[in-house]
């Protein structure tokens, strides 16, 4: 859990020290990069890595920049997509996550069941208990379950919630995502 305390202390250190539009940081993905170097460490050495531009995984009709992605030969075997949203911007933010992860998985699904794609998923909370709070989180729990169980999508789908420094597993948990991600599993 040390590995998570250190990207979340990254997320929001990130986060609080720029000072341009909340919006401009979070399209870049700098709040991310905590939990992008936790994953890349965990791949094991026989792969290779790609991020961002270097991770274009080539679907049925659209070539996806996935976070991350790993294998040999330009091949990859396994794919990650890290996403964040604040709980209180649920409404519209959550239809945009709904729409890609659905929509770029059953793409790559189309031309490649091989590859195992990872969905990591981080929710900032900043909702007061009461405030539709946890019809909104069993509705990401929800979601998370529907991508990983029902449509077998992702072969491995986690979702933590934030809430300053306190860490929540809200769907699998953080351990079992990284083994199967490293793993290749």
């Amino acid at each position: 859990m040390n590995k998570v305390n250190e990207a979340v202390e990254h997320y929001y250190k990130t986060l609080k020290a720029y000072e341009g539009n909340a919006r401009d940081i979070k399209k870049a993905d700098k709040h991310m990069d905590g939990f992008t170097d936790m994953f890349r460490e965990a791949v094991e050495p026989s792969y290779e890595v790609g991020e961002k531009h270097h991770a274009t995984v080539s679907g049925g009709f659209l070539n996806k920049r996935w976070d991350m992605a790993y294998g040999n030969d330009g091949k990859y075997a396994g794919a990650l997509e890290l996403k964040s949203i604040v709980l209180s911007k649920m409404g519209k933010c959550f239809s945009n996550r709904v729409e890609e992860a659905i929509g770029v998985a059953t793409d790559l699904r189309h031309v490649n069941s091989d590859i195992k794609l990872n969905y990591f998923l981080v929710i900032e909370d900043d909702v007061e208990d009461g405030k539709n709070k946890s019809n909104k989180l069993d509705k990401i729990n929800s979601f998370c379950d529907y991508l990983e169980t029902e449509l077998k999508l992702y072969d491995n789908v986690c979702c933590i919630v934030l809430n300053d420094d306190k860490v929540t597993e809200l769907y699998s948990g953080v351990e079992k995502f990284i083994n199967k991600w490293s793993k290749n599993t």
